[in-house]
C-alpha cells in the first residue's frame, strides 16, 4: 500500500542519513 512504500523511503532515508554522518565523522 501507500503507507507501506512510505515507510520504506522514510527508512531507506534514514539509513542514508546516517551513514553519510558516519562517513563525515570518520574523516
Amino acid at each position: 500500500s501507500i503507507s507501506n512504500l512510505a515507510l520504506e523511503i522514510a527508512g531507506l532515508l534514514t539509513l542514508a542519513g546516517a551513514t553519510i554522518l558516519a562517513k563525515k565523522r570518520m574523516k
